[in-house]
């Protein structure tokens, strides 16, 4: 688990894939260190923004923080999310590419370039590519299943309560970058059915339980801070 803490701001960041993760981290390196973060090369070797605070990882509670940090998250539909996955992870990076698929052991009757059906009915299959498990595992995977956790909770369709939120800690205005939206839009037509979305519902249902319980979870009269609708 590699969460992310901002000395600035006395806050630390859960990192989720697809989850305005790229961005979030970009914004807390400048506020930081005030200067915009730019890939570098080291010893001829590219460093990349995900590097200095590691990969997003497995849910681990940090039992030992200094008294007012605050502990944050950005959540997202499941949904949408998987949708951002694919877009960006098949359509752009192409990861389910034949050679990825031969390395890995994924079905070989499965095509290269799946549209959104086919990659939701095999997603367990496409999983076997690491770049795709990883960008499709559950929010909970790296969040936990209890959104009491957390003293604040943003959501990917709202994040300008975030940005407002950042810019009171900083002091000035602070506005979060858009990174990592490559991908073609979709036509809305490939994306319907009640039976995708019975899909996903299905496998991802660990996260829109913890979306429902966020709504539930009280503001907390201490710090101030509180939960806003998942």
């Amino acid at each position: 688990m590699a969460p992310c803490f901002s000395k600035t701001l006395n806050l630390v960041y859960f990192p989720v894939p697809k989850n305005a993760c790229t961005s979030m981290r970009a914004c807390l390196f400048e506020i930081d260190n005030g200067f915009p973060y730019r890939d570098m090369v080291v010893n001829g070797i590219k460093v990349e923004l995900w590097s200095f605070y590691g990969p997003a990882g497995p849910f681990t509670p940090i039992t030992s923080l200094p008294l007012g940090v605050t502990k944050i998250a950005i959540v997202r539909d499941p949904w949408q999310r998987l949708i951002s996955a694919y877009r960006n992870r098949v359509l752009f990076y192409r990861e389910t590419k034949t050679s990825l698929m031969q390395q890995h052991a994924v079905d070989a009757r499965l095509p290269a370039l799946p549209n959104f059906r086919a990659f939701v009915e095999n997603l367990t299959e496409y999983r076997k590519i690491p770049a795709i498990e990883h960008h499709t595992n559950p929010q909970v995977y790296f969040l936990g299943d209890d959104p009491a956790y957390y003293d604040r909770l943003f959501r990917v369709d709202q994040l300008t309560d975030l940005e407002d939120f950042l810019s009171r800690g900083a002091g000035r205005k602070i506005e979060l970058p858009r990174l990592r939206r490559d991908g073609p839009a979709l036509d809305p037509r490939s994306i319907e059915g009640l039976d995708l979305r019975a899909m996903v519902a299905q496998r991802y249902a660990a996260d829109y339980a913890f979306l429902q319980n966020a709504a539930a979870v009280r503001p907390r009269s201490a710090s101030g801070l509180r939960s806003p609708d998942p």
